[in-house]
């Protein structure tokens, strides 16, 4: 429950900084506080309350150190050059918790899984969509999750 109320606070927080995205949005080669920062904002209170519904719905599966490794790959991808419009807001860091999440969607939930894949795939078309950098953010969190587990077996294997 306290994710829930951490995820919360930290979705408040940032409803202000929508003021901010045109500081805020970022290009491949814009200033290093861009690519630290875009995360954090949003081009318009829409954008902002899907994103924070989003990331609600995963509080659940928050640790720190997935937290981290999300946030660190977001930035990472921010500087390839894949899209000639400045991206902004957290919905690299859901895609990658999408990716987390997919292999339990699939095994519990086909259908979720299948909705969630389609929206993502579909939102490519998008205009204003960096589409590319999602669908990598989202390999990366599918990813994360096989090595974690990995991870996992090999810390309990070794400590019998």
């Amino acid at each position: 429950m306290k994710s829930l109320y951490i995820t919360f606070a930290f979705a408040l927080i940032t409803l202000p900084l929508i003021l901010f995205r045109g500081s805020l949005a970022c290009l491949p080669g814009s200033p290093l506080y861009r690519h630290l920062a875009y995360l954090f904002s949003h081009a318009s209170f829409i954008h902002w309350l899907c994103n924070s519904w989003s990331l609600l719905v995963f509080h659940n599966i928050f640790r720190p150190s997935r937290l981290i490794v999300a946030y660190v790959l977001s930035v990472l991808v921010s500087f390839l050059p894949l899209s000639n419009m400045p991206v902004l807001g957290m919905s690299v860091v859901v895609c990658f918790f999408i990716g987390f999440a997919a292999r339990y969607l699939y095994r519990k939930n086909r259908l979720g899984f299948s909705l969630t894949l389609a929206i993502l795939i579909g939102s490519c078309f998008l205009p204003g969509f960096a589409g590319l950098y999602h669908i990598i953010m989202f390999a990366f969190g599918f990813l994360y999750y096989t090595v974690e587990r990995l991870l996992r077996r090999i810390g309990h294997y070794v400590n019998e």
